[in-house]
């Protein structure tokens, strides 16, 4: 194998790994760029690519072991995840950044748990009012402006997540801070809602 062609399927394979850790923070960078070199030869040894003088195609040989080392990739980080989600834990302790010293700790929450329901409350009627203001207009936008102005997501968070095109989500957005501004009930509720209830 000539030191052109290693150099390819090395900055594949780099490649390849580098986008999976980025997203994967408990996989370690240099497995799967073992993983990825590993699959990247398998196509070159079973699916040579030839050009139209018989030698090896370069561009197609790319192709075909980016494509089989991410697939790859995904198959072994989905064998290796683990059972517990990390939602459930804190992602840093995790990973071995740091370890949480067990003396001292706080509760997970020190408001009182009538104040809790009360904003849980006046989110509800926040939401209520919304759905009464766009009566007119499908729910989904509602919902998602919603989810976007009362929750903190981010719009093109919550238009990919819903599948809605993220311009039209915007429109949907300033369209219900519009109404929101220009409606007693709905200022109120806002303003009872930053003030804790």
């Amino acid at each position: 194998m000539d030191e052109a062609l290693v150099e390819q399927l090395d900055g594949i394979a780099d490649q390849v790994a580098r986008r999976y850790s980025a997203r994967v923070w408990w996989a370690d960078r240099a497995d799967l760029k073992q993983q990825a070199w590993s699959v990247a030869l398998e196509v070159l040894r079973e699916y040579p690519p030839l050009d139209n003088e018989g030698g090896l195609d370069r561009v197609a040989l790319g192709g075909w072991a980016h494509r089989a080392a991410s697939r790859q990739l995904s198959r072994y980080l989905w064998r290796q995840s683990s059972p517990v989600s990390a939602s459930d834990h804190d992602v840093k302790s995790l990973a071995g950044v740091f370890h949480l010293e067990l003396d001292g700790l706080q509760p997970a929450t020190s408001e009182p748990v009538d104040e809790l329901l009360a904003q849980h409350e006046l989110r509800g009627m926040l939401h209520a009012r919304a759905l009464e203001l766009g009566a007119g207009i499908p729910r989904i936008w509602v919902e998602a402006a919603m989810e976007v102005l009362l929750l903190g997501e981010s719009p093109g968070d919550v238009a990919r997540k819903l599948g809605l095109p993220s311009m039209e989500l915007y429109r949907y957005i300033a369209w219900l801070k519009y109404k929101s501004c220009n409606d007693d009930k709905m200022r109120e509720l806002c303003r009872q809602l930053s003030q804790g209830g």
